[in-house]
């Protein structure tokens, strides 16, 4: 049997494995994209693949969304050779696309990361050696080194307390719609031009939709929405495109209508905050929100590629998060660290907490009314006896009974009870 390599088709076609901030699947050879995120992108199965869609469904009480968009488009601007376009409403408070660009997180310095790392204090710890081999536990995916200098860098890692500064020649990748003054035929008719400009620039276009469909768009039947869901999806198919939406879906009516956006999106997340929850709050103290999978992109293959790749989810063999539930997904939950956005399998914290007593200390209870038990003089004796070796030897068995005496005012009495007449 015979093997070549794979080689471009024409000779103007460029494979798209050779675009920049790329990588090819390790399941199905599917090109992807980072999302900024390293645990979202273990949950896609390594990345988004090229020419699909995601779906972000948001939180009615928190904007986690908004921020992985900015993950997204921070990632988008780390790659030399990707475009941004950013579809959002201006009526929005925050939401306007020069707001949302202002507002984008820096990479990572690798000086600080280096000089935190060199001045922690190493603890001379050891244990036993039957565990010494095992892995290490871990609910997460570790984040990506920090790439600073790079600009092919597949997935960075951002720092939340550091705003990125735009350079002009960033400025001229990125681009931007308002969606309070545009219709829906005046996005689709953008996207499609951006679309063709990435197919023979040979370069990544990433398209993101803010709050589609929300109370700040314009007002939109079901049959226009549908309309423009299924183009924009025949549009991206083929081309270096990869679209992000995120939508209120808990303001739309009409169930009907959520099912069928749902329907026309290759991969659907949603994010459910504990803002508003007490109890899960009180019962997961430790986590911002839980993030529920409903379906996950699947290009050249009829499952997706996150089933047989993802650690998060548990489902690939040997994975150190794997729950061992014959198959089930892991339960997913974020948290919103100083500096980062973690996802991580959802665990139970420890009962009580680390630093305080898990039982109660027991109180002295009074007995008898708050006397002291009276011990009869012919039990200490005994007792004394038993402490000894020597009597232990001596005498087959020995025991103490109590006796309660008929005046129930009085405590009960302890009365010894002999079980040789010699002794």
């Amino acid at each position: 049997m015979s093997f070549k390599r794979r080689t471009p088709s024409a000779p103007g076609q460029v494979a798209q494995s050779a675009l920049t901030g790329t990588k090819l699947s390790a399941y199905n050879s599917a090109t992807l994209a980072s999302t900024g995120v390293a645990a979202l992108d273990d949950i896609l199965g390594g990345g988004q693949p090229l020419g699909t869609v995601l779906l972000l469904e948001e939180d009615h009480a928190s904007s986690y969304a908004k921020l992985l968009l900015k993950f997204y488009l921070s990632q988008g601007l780390s790659c030399k050779d990707h475009r941004l376009l950013l579809v959002s409403s201006s009526l929005g408070e925050g939401d306007a696309p020069d707001a949302i660009f202002a507002s984008l997180m820096a990479a990572e310095d690798t000086s600080i990361t280096s000089s935190e790392t060199v001045t922690a204090p190493q603890l001379d710890m050891k244990i036993a050696f039957r565990y010494a081999g095992l892995k290490r536990f871990e609910s997460g995916v570790p984040d990506s080194v920090p790439t600073t200098g790079s600009t092919d860098a597949y997935c960075s890692a951002f720092d939340l307390t550091r705003t990125r500064s735009v350079i002009q020649a960033e400025q001229q990748r990125m681009s931007h719609i308002d969606a309070a003054s545009h219709s829906l035929e005046d996005v689709l008719s953008s996207v499609k031009e951006a679309s063709l400009a990435a197919q023979q620039g040979q370069y990544v276009l990433r398209v993101v939709l803010q709050s589609f469909i929300g109370p700040q768009w314009n007002d939109v039947s079901a049959t226009l929405i549908m309309r423009f869901l299924m183009e924009l999806r025949s549009i991206v198919r083929k081309s270096p495109v990869v679209v992000v939406i995120s939508s209120p879906t808990h303001l739309i009516d009409d169930k009907a209508l959520t099912q069928r956006v749902r329907h026309c999106c290759d991969g659907v997340l949603g994010l459910e905050s504990f803002i508003g929850r007490p109890d899960l709050a009180a019962a997961f103290p430790r986590y911002s929100g839980l993030l529920h999978v409903t379906t996950l992109p699947a290009v050249n293959s009829l499952v997706p590629s996150s089933t047989k790749l993802s650690v998060l989810r548990g489902l690939a063999a040997g994975s150190a998060a794997s729950s061992g539930a014959g198959g089930l997904d892991n339960n997913l939950a974020f948290r919103l660290k100083r500096k980062r956005f973690v996802i991580e399998t959802l665990h139970l914290d420890v009962e009580g907490g680390v630093g305080e007593r898990q039982i109660p200390k027991a109180e002295a209870q009074p007995v008898g009314g708050g006397e002291k038990l009276k011990v009869d003089a012919e039990a200490r004796p005994v007792a004394s006896a038993l402490r000894s070796k020597d009597a232990k030897r001596s005498i087959p068995r020995a025991g103490v009974r109590f006796r309660a005496t008929e005046e129930t005012e009085t405590p009960p009495v302890v009365e010894a009870a002999h079980l040789h007449e010699d002794w």
